[in-house]
């Protein structure tokens, strides 16, 4: 501590701030501004005592340090984003009392040994969608993306896994999650209606208070008993080009069925930039208003992904994580924590890129989620855990890591590190 601080120089709690080598960001959670200052070796000093978590965001200076001009312009840019200022030593008897902005956990699992009574689970802190695949081969979808199903959500077009869900698996998983409400439900199939239970899984689900979406190629939907869903499950369709008459009449039918309203969503699977215009003339005709475009790395569109998926600085600047996300993203990964896909054969994966957990067929839901949280990958990778982010200053403003980074083995699908 200086022998004659006259001021404290302090940090709002809301305020988080990181440094990487040359390259310092703050940024305030509640106005979302940032600041990325000039850095002098005054600046350098201050903002690494600052970030020393004992200092609690709080450090002294003196008045040697506020006659520098850099001191003094970083000072006052501080105060005019309300992300810090000065204090006077005269008022407080010590050092102030501050918060660092740090996630605080309610609960959560930790390794067990053997022998050792195992940690009580609430699964619905941690299990929060599950997506079921019926049964796996081609179909015109995976013919069409074949590595579709390891981007996004998508149907599992792969043989080696089996072919079809035995209605054991998912009566045992229902079961257990019964008291799980609303937990998501998602239906995948290669061709979902032509599941051999495809009835008896329908009647099952509409016993349940669980929020299902059935997910449909256009071709699919026209022939599948849609009807007979239950009346709040949403529909998802899979909108491929080239585009047919007969996909543009089963929209048209589908849109003018007043029980349909609300509950049909479209992904529309992109792979160049004359799918994606057609796809925003669709959307624009038919006033599609829930409705997602998905572009689908071919191997031959690398210019077009780089151009659609890609984000900028500004793209990350635009998001304005408030606080509670800020933490969720330096915790987890939210688009993974809380999910899990079964296959055909009851193999589980928490991110279908990632090594199986297990298998339904011999582990139950508790220990599913008890595998992913101690011994699996996906729902802790962060990208303070993963290269080249951990090395970026704007790693936790980023959305989560997708599934897109995984497939590609690239966590930097961006334009703002270049490895």
């Amino acid at each position: 501590m200086k022998s004659n601080p006259t001021h404290w120089l302090y940090l709002e709690p809301f305020v988080h701030l990181t440094q990487q080598k040359n390259h310092v960001l703050l940024y305030n959670t509640l106005n979302r501004k940032m600041f990325e200052p000039a850095l002098s070796d005054e600046i350098t000093r201050l903002v690494r005592e600052l970030g020393v978590e004992s200092n609690g965001y709080v450090i002294p200076v003196d008045a040697a340090d506020l006659e520098k001009e850099t001191v003094k312009q970083f000072i006052s840019r501080l105060t005019r984003l309300h992300m810090g200022g000065l204090l006077p030593v005269t008022l407080s008897r010590g050092k102030p009392l501050n918060i660092l902005p740090r996630p605080a956990f309610k609960r959560g699992l930790k390794p067990y040994e053997a022998g050792i009574e195992r940690p009580g689970i609430r699964p619905q802190d941690y299990l929060h969608e599950i997506s079921l695949h019926l049964n796996a081969g081609h179909s015109e979808l995976t013919r069409l993306f074949p590595d579709a199903f390891y981007q996004f959500a998508f149907p599992f077009g792969g043989k080696q896994f089996g072919t079809t869900l035995e209605p054991s698996l998912f009566t045992k998983l229902l079961a257990e999650f019964s008291s799980l409400s609303p937990l998501a439900i998602n239906i995948f199939g290669a061709d979902p209606a032509a599941y051999s239970h495809w009835v008896e899984l329908v009647a099952l689900l509409k016993q349940t208070g669980f929020s299902v979406k059935y997910h449909f190629s256009l071709p699919q939907a026209a022939a599948a008993p849609l009807d007979t869903l239950g009346r709040r499950d949403k529909i998802a369709l899979f909108v491929t080009f080239p585009f047919y008459t007969e996909n543009l009449e089963t929209i048209e039918k589908l849109e003018d069925d007043p029980r349909k309203k609300g509950r049909l969503e479209y992904n529309f699977i992109l792979r160049d930039t004359d799918d994606l215009d057609k796809a925003q003339q669709l959307i624009a005709h038919f006033k599609l208003r829930n409705s997602f475009l998905k572009p689908c790395f071919t191997g031959a569109n690398q210019q077009f992904f780089e151009q659609h998926v890609f984000i900028t600085t500004d793209d990350v600047a635009g998001s304005k994580p408030d606080q509670k996300q800020i933490f969720s993203r330096i915790t987890f990964n939210e688009n993974d924590f809380g999910k899990f896909t079964i296959l055909p054969d009851g193999t589980i994966f928490a991110n279908v890129n990632d090594p199986a957990l297990g298998n339904l067929h011999s582990m139950d839901g508790i220990t599913m989620i008890e595998t992913e949280m101690n011994k699996g990958i996906s729902w802790n990778r962060t990208r303070n855990r993963v290269s080249p982010c951990k090395s970026c200053v704007y790693n936790f403003l980023c959305p989560p890591v997708s599934s897109y980074e995984v497939f590609f083995n690239r966590f930097n699908l961006c334009h703002i590190y270049a490895e």
